[in-house]
């Protein structure tokens, strides 16, 4: 079985360089066989992962304690039999400071959007 987690945290990301940060997790992620998707808005971070239990539990020490981010909180954690993003390193989506995060007329939070645009529902990615 393979632990999925879906978290989100604060970041500023004017202080992240994102390219520098998903190439080193691209390698690390592939090293340790976890496969996942990130999603930056301009506060932060919303991010699936899904491996084996001990690397996911490993990859979660390591993000809270990490100072780019604050507030972690994980949203879901299961258990799963396949991979929603098994040719995925680090899949990455961004959300620039001139888009929405909150589609006001159809009442979306970004989780929503994000979950929408990976073809599931916050209840099949979990």
């Amino acid at each position: 079985m393979l632990k999925v987690i879906l978290y989100t945290s604060d970041a500023k990301l004017e202080n992240v360089e994102i390219d520098i940060l998903i190439d080193k997790a691209r390698v690390k992620n592939k090293r340790l066989g976890i496969t996942g998707f990130l999603v930056c808005h301009l506060n932060g971070f919303i991010q699936l992962i899904e491996g084996e239990e001990e690397a996911i539990d490993g990859l979660m020490n390591e993000i809270s304690a990490d100072d780019r981010h604050s507030n972690v909180r994980i949203k879901e954690s299961s258990f799963a039999e396949q991979r929603k993003f098994p040719d995925w390193e680090m899949g990455l989506m961004t959300i620039s400071d001139t888009e929405p995060y909150y589609n006001q007329s159809e009442g979306e939070s970004l989780v929503e959007i994000f979950c929408k645009n990976v073809n599931g529902t916050l209840a099949e990615i979990a």
